[in-house]
């Protein structure tokens, strides 16, 4: 269950991979503007990062700031750039951005319960110590209503205004992150007209770990497995172009899930890593295959290049 006092920051466990993050992502197709905005605390650097993307009009717009760790002024998190204000938990937020290139002012307003994630072991997975470790993360989700406006500051669309009105995602986690045993990571997070769904899995110390929920107005159903079946890349630059993920929820609803790429970011990794994994943002367009249920949304994506190469 989520209380009120889970909006703001938790307690600090001493690990290395211990980071809580607010991550908050929108698409208004008709404006054709697509936003992507993280927070993330990283306890023992004693930093907090701030990372704004938005692509406005198809040009990308990227920002990243670290400084010296942020702690919550009331109910507000901010530096020079970046201000999120909590006004009522669960409710009603307001996101503000500001360099050079562009300026967005949003209101993010609650629309349906919050969801906390339970963990999911796959099938095939022993009850081992990954159950024990994996439950340290803790994460909750909310879809959300976003309006406000983005105005490009230089360039040759200067002056241009965005009014934004559409739904988007909320996420707030927290907890041990696993990086150097993680594989493989995707997330889903669709908007539909009248619901969302957000689709997690995970490949961590050989297990696959999924999870994910469908929610509306009136509820939330809960995914209880999810596997990543296909990514499909252009040959050029090995860049996704669609994916394809089956799910089976609580009520024993099973599906498809088929994406195609709008825009793709890829995101640079560590040195040790850049030759083995390949890391991702999407914006794209989705399916529900079965019942031809289509959205709109975001995936993060990131894949050893061996199973790339396989899926081709």
């Amino acid at each position: 269950m989520i209380h009120e006092k889970d909006e703001y920051l938790h307690e600090y466990k001493r690990n290395k991979d211990w980071k809580e993050s607010i991550d908050i992502n929108f698409v208004d197709k008709k404006n054709n503007t697509f936003g992507s905005v993280e927070i993330n605390y990283y306890y023992t650097k004693q930093k907090t990062e701030f990372i704004c993307l938005l692509i406005v009009n198809d040009k990308i717009y990227k920002h990243k700031t670290e400084t010296n760790i942020v702690q919550y002024k009331g109910k507000k998190i901010a530096n020079k750039t970046f201000e999120y204000k909590i006004n009522k938990p669960m409710e009603n937020f307001d996101l503000k951005f500001s360099n050079e290139s562009l300026q967005a002012k949003l209101k993010i307003f609650g629309l349906c319960p919050v969801h906390l994630f339970p963990t999911n072991i796959g099938d095939n997975s022993d009850q081992s110590v990954i159950l024990q470790d994996i439950t340290l993360w803790n994460q909750y989700e909310q879809r959300c209503r976003i309006t406000g406006d983005i105005t490009i500051k230089n360039g040759e669309d200067k002056g241009l205004t965005k009014k934004i009105e559409c739904f988007g995602q909320r996420e707030h986690s927290w907890g041990r992150r696993l990086t150097d045993r993680m594989n493989c990571q995707s997330r889903l997070s669709i908007q539909f007209r009248d619901m969302a769904m957000i689709v997690n899995y995970f490949e961590i110390d050989g297990h696959t770990i999924s999870s994910g929920v469908i929610t509306r107005k009136r509820g939330n159903i809960p995914i209880q497995c999810s596997n990543l079946e296909s990514i499909s890349i252009s040959k050029d630059n090995m860049n996704p172009i669609s994916t394809e993920f089956s799910y089976k929820d609580a009520q024993n609803d099973v599906d498809l899930i088929v994406s195609k790429t709008l825009h793709t970011i890829p995101i640079q990794l560590s040195k040790n890593m850049r030759n083995t994994h390949k890391k991702f943002k999407n914006f794209s367009e989705f399916t529900i295959i079965g019942i031809n249920k289509k959205g709109i949304g975001m995936e993060y994506l990131y894949t050893p290049i061996e199973k790339l190469e396989n899926m081709e």
